[in-house]
């Protein structure tokens, strides 16, 4: 087929589109062959021959049953469940679709629905195969590049291609130094690291992940698009082999534990490293994040502490205090005047800014003067914030810190909220405490009165809020005047 294919190319007219319809994912030689043949397009059709697999099948021992619109409804959910999951994979499908046959020829459609979240035996006999071909002195490589990706799962911000995978990789405390002249990559570097990179998942990783090729013949700017960026493919199935807590005291018991690198961990120091290098490396890591000009300048710095204060609420680890000062150094290292500095802090908050005070229609104050503890608080960072948080902050210039608290109130927790409140009321913040004419009190108030938000969490926690700002000295008698 290949031959027929390269001849037909070869005799025919340019102006002619041919199509190639594969059923299975195209093989990278395929794609190489082809890749400079643009009148031949190669199209997959995976996802539909998959499902026209599954109703095939299912055809067989239906068409020998009785009519019953109970199972023909709970199979017609099914069948988008499983091609869902198998993600292109015809392998998955098809060890899946005899269990699935077993229980509709038995009259137990019901159980279709847990059968599918299970991982098939042939596949868990084949990935344990895998895995015990792999020296166990080189394990924890294999847990690390993996949980790359199984823990990204499809986010945008998820490290997906090659050039994105070795910017996550390397280890956390070389992210936190001062950029150095490689945090500029220039095209031959990129592609160095990425085929360094690939050589180590293909070592590390083999049988679990698709990786891109390389084509010697390109031109530098395809190897770094094709290349670089060419995405890696982790089949949903080595999650739930992997990394499920059954599975892991058997497959990474015999790791040393100090070896293997925490999720959120990784999360973080990808984020940093994305921070420290040049845009266009940047963008190329992960482009998925860049929806329009406003998300080019705050995308990656909220996306930064978001990973932390998700890190310290869910595992409970303790990231701020190193990572925010890695960030001020940083910050500081690359702006060229103190501006640059307070407009960075400032960009990436100021549309909650806007979310807390507009509601009062009052002319803007643009006396920001935000700074990494702001930031600390406004997303519930409660080990910097008792690290750095000082006395007298009503001297404080410009907005409030409880502002910012509120500012952000939508995305924390109660329980973070709460802490993150009294630790500010501990060391001086006061609701009675003035700021472009009205006290925080007040804009509280309005907020919650005509605030654009009425997510669930919010409307439960309107009481407890109110509640707590009182129990913290705010005035019952605080008289409002209402926007106009």
């Amino acid at each position: 087929m290949l031959q027929f294919l390269t001849n037909l190319t070869a005799t025919t007219s340019s102006c002619l589109i041919f199509r190639a319809l594969c059923s299975g994912r195209p093989a990278n030689f395929i794609e190489l062959a082809f890749s400079k043949v643009p009148h031949l397009h190669l199209e997959e059709h995976t996802w539909q021959d998959i499902e026209d697999f599954l109703h095939t099948n299912i055809r067989t021992v239906t068409d020998h049953l009785p009519p019953d619109e109970r199972r023909d409804r709970i199979i017609a959910e099914i069948v988008p469940e499983v091609v869902g999951k198998s993600e292109g994979v015809f392998m998955w499908a098809s060890v899946v679709v005899e269990d699935l046959l077993t229980l509709i020829a038995a009259g137990r459609e019901e159980e279709l629905y847990e059968k599918i979240k299970e991982l098939p035996p042939e596949l868990e006999s084949l990935y344990a195969s895998i895995i015990a071909k792999i020296p166990p002195r080189s394990r924890h490589h294999t847990y690390n590049y993996l949980q790359l990706q199984v823990s990204a799962g499809h986010g945008e911000n998820a490290p997906h291609n090659l050039l994105g995978i070795m910017l996550a990789s390397f280890p956390p405390e070389q992210v936190r130094t001062a950029p150095s002249n490689i945090d500029r990559w220039s095209d031959d570097a990129k592609i160095v690291a990425c085929h360094r990179t690939r050589r180590m998942l293909r070592d590390n990783c083999s049988g679990f992940v698709k990786l891109p090729h390389f084509n010697p013949s390109w031109s530098k700017e395809e190897q770094v698009n094709r290349f670089c960026c060419g995405e890696v493919y982790v089949h949903k199935s080595v999650k739930d082999y992997l990394f499920n807590k059954e599975s892991f005291k058997k497959v990474w018991s015999g790791i040393d534990q100090k070896l293997l690198i925490h999720s959120h961990l990784q999360r973080v120091s990808f984020c940093f490293h994305l921070l420290k290098v040049d845009f266009v490396t940047r963008y190329q890591a992960v482009p998925r994040i860049w929806r329009n000009e406003d998300s080019v300048l705050v995308a990656v710095p909220k996306l930064f502490l978001k990973a932390v204060s998700v890190g310290e609420v869910d595992e409970k680890l303790d990231l701020s205090v190193t990572w925010l000062l890695a960030l001020e150094n940083l910050v500081r290292t690359k702006a060229s005047s103190l501006t640059e500095i307070v407009d960075f802090y400032d960009a990436t908050f100021v549309l909650e800014y806007r979310n807390f005070e507009r509601c009062t229609n009052d002319p803007p104050f643009e006396a920001w003067n935000t700074n990494m503890l702001c930031l600390a608080v406004s997303y519930g960072l409660i080990p910097y914030i008792k690290a750095y948080v000082h006395r007298n902050l009503h001297l404080r210039k410009g907005r409030p810190l409880l502002h910012y608290l509120f500012g952000a109130y939508v995305e924390l927790s109660y329980d973070t909220f709460e802490p993150v409140a009294k630790i500010l009321h501990r060391h001086g913040s006061r609701f009675d405490q003035v700021f472009n004419g009205r006290t925080t009190w007040e804009y509280i108030l309005i907020h919650m009165q005509f605030g654009v938000y009425i997510n669930s969490w919010e409307r439960d926690g309107y009481d407890k809020i109110l509640i707590l700002c009182l129990e913290q000295g705010a005035n019952p008698n605080q008289k409002i005047n209402l926007p106009t």
